[in-house]
């Protein structure tokens, strides 16, 4: 199942709730067993998780991403200014010395 950037849309409830239930119809019909409890032994023993899960997991990573990515620019930024004020005021300096000789 293609959950490409699902972690980024709203989904309510109902929408998570289809995701699972086609994965759930197709292991259904893999198994030939209408039986939840095989269902259930099945994903447990396939290590195998429901959409619902990987995209509370992606979900989770793209907000620690998002926050870090946010929190890098701002302290980047904020080092480049300090940075190109710092240069520019030697810069200055030096050129006003370069002149006052």
């Amino acid at each position: 199942m293609l959950l490409y950037g699902l972690e980024v849309c709203s989904l309510t409830k109902a929408d998570q709730r289809s995701l699972d239930f086609a994965v759930i119809r197709f292991l259904m019909k893999l198994f030939c067993t209408s039986n939840m409890v095989i269902i259930n032994a099945c994903l447990s023993y396939f290590d195998f998780r429901l959409p619902s899960e990987l995209l509370l997991k992606r979900y989770e990573k793209y907000l620690v991403k998002r926050v870090f990515h946010s929190c890098c620019c701002r302290c980047v930024s904020l080092s480049v200014g300090l940075l190109c004020s710092v240069l520019n005021y030697e810069l200055f300096s030096y050129i006003y010395k370069l002149y006052e000789l």
